[in-house]
């Protein structure tokens, strides 16, 4: 199929070349999707860490425990609200 991309005649649009190379020929599209484990672990443990940090921080700033986890709480909802 990319030999067929790279020798054909460009058209205007991308859509002929859609129909004329995959729909006409009963051609398929195959998407793999897959989890990384890597990603995945960062996404989660950077904002619980952002949180942690922001949270020990402004408690030991202002000495307001209850205040500070609440701030730390907000970044842990926040981000996962998304």
């Amino acid at each position: 199929m990319f030999y067929e991309y790279e020798t054909e005649v460009r058209s205007d649009t991308c859509n002929e070349w859609v129909y004329n190379t995959i729909i006409a020929k009963n051609h398929s599209i195959e998407l793999l999707l897959g989890w990384s484990a890597v990603r995945i672990t960062i996404a989660v443990s950077f904002p619980v860490i952002l949180s942690f940090a922001v949270g020990l921080w402004y408690m030991k700033k202002t000495g307001d425990v209850q205040t500070a986890w609440t701030l730390a709480s907000y970044i842990v909802t926040g981000v996962g609200g998304e």
